[in-house]
C-alpha cells in the first residue's frame, strides 16, 4: 500500500516538475521565403545608407524596409540567383555579385552585367569603382577579371582544376595578391608575372578569408579540423603574423584598426568574432552563413533557414504554454519566483526547474491568487477571493478573512516594511493587520469613510502617506487617520487608477483608464501627463531607477525620461514586439523587481523579464524616406528631382518609409517651397499635387512615428519637382514682353473693351437665337396633332371637313410662322430684345384663332371664356410671342378632350401694380390622369410642347424677362398662372 502511494507521489510530481531549459522564447525573428524572401537560403546581407537591409539568396535579391520585403528575380526582370555580395556605389546605386554576372540596382531600375561564358569566383571589393574578381571560363581556366565603366576585362591566370582562387588588389598599379586554398602569390598584371609566396603552416590548413583594411591585405588562415586561426599580413615578398585566435579567445590580439572591420564566422557557428570581441549566437540548429550589425547596433544572420534578427539581451520572455497568464510575480526565498494565475494553478520557477505549487490546506477552495507580497518574514501573501492566504516559508498556510455585507473578495495586498504592516484591499475597504496577522484598523465604509469600490491597487509615497485605487483615488495619512478623495474627470469621462508608484524622488504616479496622471503636492491635485502619443489605459507603472520611469500602453511598454519630464520636456523610449519587448498589453499591477534588479513585466501573451542595465538610456527608432516614384515611375536612387513630360502638371509621388522598427504607425505632412504651411497629417504614403507651376518646385516632407513627431522634427527630406517650361518661362521672355507692353498697353486697353462688348452681345444674340429655335420647334409639336386628326377624318370618309381643316390649319400656320421669323434689323442695342416682343392683343386674336380651331377639331367639347379685367391695355401690354398657345393646347388636349364630359376653358388676364396675370384654366381630368391616359394610349408619344415652353421660359429669363410659371393640378382640373413683371 505505501508503495502504491509512493508511486503516485512521484508520478505527480513528475508530471508537474518541468525542465525550464524549453521555458524561454527565442531571442530573435525569424524571416523566410513565406515573408517575402526569394528564396529561404539567405547567402549575404548588407545596409544600405538609406537604411534599408539587402538581403542576397540563391534566387535573387530582396530590399527590406523594416515592414516589408520588395524582392528583385526573374520574374520582374532580375537575371541572376546566387548572390555572393552587396555593395552601394559612389552614387548610391546598389551594386548585385553573382556567379552569373554583376547588376546595378537604382531605385527599381536594374542594370544587368551578365558574365555569359565565364562564372565568377570571388570579388575583391575594396572599391565599388574599379571591381578586380577571379573567374573561369567553362575549360576550368582560371582569370582575372576587371569591372570598370560598364565593362569586362579578363586577364589569365596560370592556373588550372584549383578549387577556389580569390584576388586582391595590392593597391598598388598593376600589382595583385592571388589566393588559393593553400597558396599564396603575388602577381604582376602588367608583366604577366606570378610569384609564388611560400607558407609556412599551408600543408597544416587552408587560408579561409582575406580582406582589404586601408592599404594592407590581411589573410586568415585556419587550421583543419580546429578552431585555431592565424592572421597574416601579406605583403610582396613576405608575412608577417599579426593575430592568433583559438577555442574562444585571442592568444594575440589584432591591431586595432584591423579588428574593427574583421567579422569571422567560427565553423562550430555558436559564435563569432565582432571587431576583435568574441560574440556567441543563442540561435540552436541554425546554420549561420554571414552576418550583419547594422547601424543601430542590431545583429543580422543569413542562415540556411533564412533571414534572422537578434532581439536585444534586455528582454527574456517566457513560453506562454508553460506560464498562461500569469497575473504577478513574487520572490520567495532569494532565486525561487512564484507565478500566481487566475485560471491556472500557481507555479513556482527556481534553479531553471518550473514547478506546480500545491496548497494542501486550500484543495477545499477555488478561486484567483493575485498580487502577491513578501513580509519581513519571507512569508507571502495573497490577494484571494475568500480573503487574504497566508503561506510560510515551510508551506503552512492561513485565511485572513474580512467580509463587507458578505463579500471576501480580496484584489489587493501591500506590506509596509516600515511599519511591518499588511493591507489588503476589499470591496469599500482597506484592512490594516499587523505583523501579529491582527486586525487593527479598517479604512472605508465600515469606519464611515466615503469609499466606494473595489480597491484595486494600495501605495505608499515618500511621506508615508498611503494611496488608494478605487472607484476614485484616495490618499490616507496614517498617522492622522484622514482619508481624503480625489475625484478627477478628463474629457467628460471619470478617471479610475488600476496602478499606483512612488518614483525615487518622491512623486506619486497613476496608470489609469484615461492614461497616466501623477500627483502635484504643491496644487494637492492630479494632473494628466500630456502626450498626443498616449491614447489608451495605462495599467501598469513602475520605477526603473532615479532616471526612468516605465509604464505600458496596449501596444508596448514606454520609459519615461524623468530628468527631461523634470525640466518640462516628454523624452520618451518605445518597446514592442519590433524592438524585443513581445509581452504586448502589460498586466494590472503587473511589475515587479527582483533582487536581482531585474524587473518583471506580466502581459496578455507572455511574461517577460528586463534587464534595466542592458536597456539604452533613451532609445528612438530611427526613421528615413525614401522617394520611390513617380507616375508609377521609378524614381532612382541617385537622383533628387523629378521631370516631369511636357505639358503634364500633375504628380502623385509614392514614398517608402524606412524603420528596422517600426514601433507606431508612421505620420506624413508636407509643404511645397520652404515657407509655405505644412499639411495636415496623414498616413497615406503618396502625396498628389496638381497644378504646379512651370519650372521648379521643391517638395518637402516630414515623417515621424504616431504621437512622437517633437522627436522626429528633424525628419525632412526634399525633392525637385520640375514641370516643363513652355516659351514665356524662357529668359528672354520677359524683358521682350516688358518692352511690347510698354508699346501697346492702349491698343490692348481698347481692344479688350470692344472685345468684351461684343462678348456680351454675342452671348445675347445667342440666346435669343436659341429661344427662337425652340419657338420654331413647338410649330411643328402642333402640327402633328393636327395631321394626326385630319388622318382620322379622311378614313372616317369625311373629307369636306379634312379640307376644313387644312385650309384653317393653312391660315393659322401663316401666323405661326410670321410670329416665329421676327428678327432685328436694326443697329446693335441691348433693347433690339423688345423687338422679339407682340402685344398681349395679338397674342389673344391668335389664340382665340387657335381655340377655334380647336373646337372644330373636337366640337361640343368644351367652351371657351375669355375674362379681361379693365386695368389691362392688351395693346401696350407686351409678351413673348406664342408664350400661352402650348398651355392653351395642353389643357386642351390633355386636360378637356379625355374628359367624358363638356369642359370649360377660361383665360383671365388682370394686373395687381406693374405685374401681369394670365391665368389658364380648365375643368378637364388633371394632369395626373392625363399621365395615366398617354401611359395606356395606343398613339402615346412624348408630350414636348410644355417642356419646351418652360426651356424657352428659362432662356427668357437669362435674357431679362422676368417670368413665373405657377401650375396647380387636381381631379376637377388644371390651372396655369403665367406672370409678367
Amino acid at each position: 500500500m505505501r508503495i502504491c502511494s509512493a508511486i503516485k507521489i512521484l508520478v505527480l510530481l513528475l508530471g508537474v516538475v518541468i525542465n525550464a531549459q524549453d521555458l524561454e522564447l527565442p531571442k530573435y525573428k525569424q524571416y523566410s521565403d513565406r515573408d517575402g524572401l526569394p528564396q529561404q537560403q539567405v547567402t549575404t546581407l548588407f545596409e544600405d545608407s538609406r537604411g534599408y537591409i539587402w538581403v542576397g539568396t540563391k534566387n535573387g535579391v530582396a530590399r527590406f524596409n523594416g515592414k516589408e520585403f520588395y524582392a528583385f528575380t526573374t520574374k520582374n526582370g532580375f537575371p541572376f540567383r546566387v548572390i555572393q555580395e552587396i555593395r552601394e556605389d559612389q552614387q548610391k546605386r546598389i551594386l548585385v555579385f553573382s556567379s552569373e554576372g554583376i547588376a546595378r540596382i537604382n531605385g527599381n531600375e536594374i542594370e544587368t552585367f551578365p558574365l555569359n561564358q565565364y562564372v565568377a569566383e570571388t570579388f575583391d571589393l575594396c572599391s565599388t569603382e574599379t571591381i578586380w574578381f577571379t573567374t573561369k571560363n567553362n575549360k576550368a581556366q582560371w582569370f582575372i577579371g576587371c569591372f570598370s565603366k560598364d565593362k569586362y576585362t579578363f586577364y589569365p591566370l596560370p592556373f588550372h582544376n584549383e578549387l577556389s582562387v580569390s584576388v586582391k588588389h595590392a593597391h598598388q598599379q598593376d600589382e595583385f595578391y592571388i589566393f588559393t586554398n593553400t597558396e599564396f602569390y603575388a602577381y604582376n598584371l602588367k608583366d604577366n608575372k606570378l610569384q609564388s609566396h611560400p607558407f609556412v603552416l599551408r600543408k597544416k590548413g587552408y587560408i579561409l578569408k582575406s580582406l582589404c583594411v586601408n592599404e594592407n591585405v590581411i589573410a586568415s588562415y585556419k587550421k583543419i579540423n580546429t578552431d585555431h586561426f592565424l592572421f597574416y599580413q601579406m605583403s610582396k615578398n613576405e608575412h608577417q603574423l599579426i593575430g592568433e585566435y583559438q577555442n574562444g579567445s585571442w592568444q594575440r590580439q589584432l591591431p586595432s584598426e584591423i579588428r574593427n572591420q574583421l567579422r569571422l564566422y567560427i565553423s562550430n557557428q555558436a559564435h563569432f568574432i565582432e571587431k576583435g570581441k568574441v560574440k556567441y549566437v543563442s540561435m540552436p540548429e541554425q546554420f549561420i552563413i554571414n552576418g550583419l550589425e547594422d547601424s543601430n547596433g542590431v545583429q543580422w544572420f543569413s542562415t540556411e533557414r533564412g533571414l534572422t534578427r537578434m532581439f536585444s539581451e534586455a528582454f527574456t520572455h517566457y513560453n506562454p504554454h508553460l506560464l498562461s497568464e500569469v497575473w504577478a510575480v513574487v520572490e520567495q526565498p532569494k532565486g525561487k519566483f512564484w507565478f500566481p494565475s487566475y485560471s491556472f494553478s500557481t507555479k513556482t520557477l527556481e534553479k531553471n526547474i518550473l514547478k506546480e505549487e500545491q496548497m494542501p490546506s486550500m484543495s477545499n477552495h477555488s478561486g484567483y491568487y493575485f498580487h502577491p507580497v513578501k513580509d519581513d518574514k519571507d512569508q507571502l501573501y495573497f490577494a484571494w477571493s475568500k480573503g487574504v492566504v497566508k503561506r510560510s516559508p515551510k508551506g503552512k498556510t492561513k485565511i485572513l478573512e474580512y467580509h463587507w455585507q458578505g463579500d471576501p473578495n480580496a484584489l489587493y495586498v501591500f506590506y509596509d516594511k516600515q511599519r511591518s504592516l499588511l493591507l489588503g484591499g476589499f470591496r469599500n475597504n482597506v484592512v490594516f493587520w499587523n505583523n501579529k496577522e491582527e486586525r487593527i484598523r479598517v479604512v472605508g465604509r465600515e469606519s464611515q469613510s466615503d469609499m466606494e469600490g473595489y480597491v484595486l491597487c494600495v501605495a505608499k509615497d515618500s511621506v508615508g502617506d498611503y494611496w488608494f485605487a478605487a472607484r476614485d483615488i484616495y490618499r490616507y495619512q496614517f498617522d492622522k487617520n484622514q482619508l481624503k478623495k480625489y475625484t478627477f474627470t478628463h474629457q467628460e469621462k471619470r478617471i479610475r487608477a488600476i496602478d499606483i508608484a512612488t518614483d525615487f524622488s518622491g512623486r506619486v504616479w497613476f496608470g489609469a483608464n484615461q492614461g497616466l496622471f501623477y500627483y502635484d503636492r504643491k496644487k494637492d491635485s492630479l494632473q494628466k501627463f500630456e502626450c498626443a502619443q498616449l491614447e489608451d489605459g495605462v495599467s501598469t507603472v513602475f520605477p526603473i531607477d532615479e532616471k526612468r520611469l516605465l509604464f505600458s500602453q496596449p501596444h508596448g511598454l514606454y520609459i519615461l525620461d524623468l530628468e527631461a519630464f523634470q525640466k518640462g520636456n516628454v523624452k520618451l523610449s518605445l518597446y514592442n514586439e519590433t524592438n524585443g519587448y513581445l509581452g504586448n498589453e502589460a498586466g494590472q499591477t503587473g511589475a515587479f523587481r527582483d533582487s536581482e534588479g531585474k524587473i518583471w513585466i506580466t502581459g496578455s501573451y507572455a511574461l517577460a523579464k528586463i534587464d534595466p542595465n542592458l536597456l539604452p538610456s533613451h532609445y528612438a527608432s530611427p526613421l528615413n524616406l525614401v522617394f520611390k516614384s513617380y507616375n508609377n515611375v521609378s524614381i532612382k536612387y541617385n537622383e533628387n528631382k523629378i521631370k516631369l513630360p511636357k505639358d503634364q502638371h500633375s504628380v502623385t509621388i509614392t514614398f517608402d518609409p524606412v524603420a528596422l522598427n517600426y514601433i507606431r504607425p508612421v505620420w506624413y505632412r508636407y509643404r511645397l517651397d520652404d515657407g509655405d504651411s505644412w499639411s495636415e497629417p496623414q498616413t497615406e504614403n503618396y502625396i498628389t499635387l496638381t497644378n504646379l507651376p512651370h519650372g521648379k518646385t521643391t517638395l518637402e516632407v516630414r515623417a515621424w512615428f504616431q504621437g512622437l513627431e517633437e522627436s522626429y522634427l528633424d525628419n525632412r527630406y526634399t525633392i525637385d519637382i520640375y514641370v516643363n517650361k513652355i516659351f514665356y518661362n524662357q529668359a528672354w521672355f520677359v524683358p521682350a514682353v516688358i518692352f511690347l507692353l510698354l508699346i501697346t498697353i492702349a491698343i490692348i486697353s481698347y481692344v479688350q473693351k470692344r472685345t468684351q462688348t461684343r462678348l456680351r452681345k454675342t452671348i445675347m444674340l445667342a440666346k435669343i437665337s436659341e429661344v427662337e429655335t425652340i419657338q420654331s420647334q413647338m410649330n411643328p409639336h402642333f402640327v402633328y396633332n393636327v395631321l394626326a386628326n385630319v388622318q382620322s377624318k379622311i378614313r372616317n370618309l369625311q373629307t369636306e371637313q379634312a379640307e376644313n381643316v387644312l385650309l384653317k390649319l393653312a391660315g393659322l400656320m401663316r401666323k405661326f410662322l410670321h410670329t416665329s421669323t421676327v428678327t432685328t434689323t436694326q443697329k446693335e442695342d441691348t433693347l433690339q430684345i423688345k423687338q422679339h416682343l407682340v402685344s398681349l392683343s395679338y397674342e389673344l386674336v391668335l389664340l382665340q384663332e387657335f381655340i377655334d380651331f380647336q373646337q372644330m377639331l373636337y366640337p361640343n367639347s368644351f367652351d371657351y371664356r375669355l375674362i379681361i379685367s379693365d386695368d389691362v391695355d392688351v395693346n401696350q401690354t407686351k409678351i413673348p410671342p406664342m408664350l400661352l398657345q402650348p398651355f392653351v393646347e395642353n389643357a386642351i388636349s390633355h386636360g378637356l378632350i379625355p374628359n367624358t364630359k363638356k369642359g370649360t376653358l377660361t383665360i383671365f388676364v388682370k394686373r395687381n401694380f406693374d405685374r401681369v396675370y394670365i391665368e389658364i384654366k380648365d375643368d378637364g381630368v388633371g394632369l395626373e390622369v392625363a399621365k395615366q391616359k398617354r401611359k395606356i394610349s395606343k398613339l402615346r408619344y412624348p408630350s414636348q410642347g410644355r417642356r419646351l415652353t418652360l426651356k424657352r421660359i428659362k432662356l427668357l429669363r437669362e435674357l431679362g424677362f422676368e417670368i413665373e410659371v405657377i401650375t396647380r393640378s387636381s381631379a376637377k382640373g388644371t390651372k396655369v398662372m403665367l406672370i409678367f413683371g
